[in-house]
């Protein structure tokens, strides 16, 4: 075959069509859910549970190592579950509506 009859035969073939492109299913993006969104408030940590605050006092080394080492010994949680038991019972059960006790 000679380079004109090579030219003679692309002239016979027919172009091939180029290919359709694959449908593509459009997926709306939506924004990552908040874990902390989906759960019960009872299952938030403290962190994230919006009907807890974080409060600043001191106390004095001593004293918070020992309760600390007690309370967290006794298996009661942490330190911030005795803070929130005494000041609710200082507050002679007022707030008790609010804690949903």
């Amino acid at each position: 075959m000679n380079l004109a009859d090579a030219f003679a035969q692309l002239e016979k073939e027919p172009e091939p069509k180029p290919a359709k492109p694959a449908a593509t299913k459009v997926r709306e993006i939506q924004p990552p859910k908040s874990p902390a969104a989906s759960l019960p408030s009872e299952k938030l940590g403290k962190r994230k549970n919006p009907d807890y605050e974080q409060a600043h006092f001191y106390l004095r080394k001593a004293t918070n190592k020992a309760a600390r080492r007690k309370w967290e010994d006794e298996g009661n949680g942490d330190l911030s579950d005795l803070v929130e038991e005494l000041l609710a019972g200082y507050l002679g059960g007022r707030v008790s509506g609010w804690l949903g006790k």
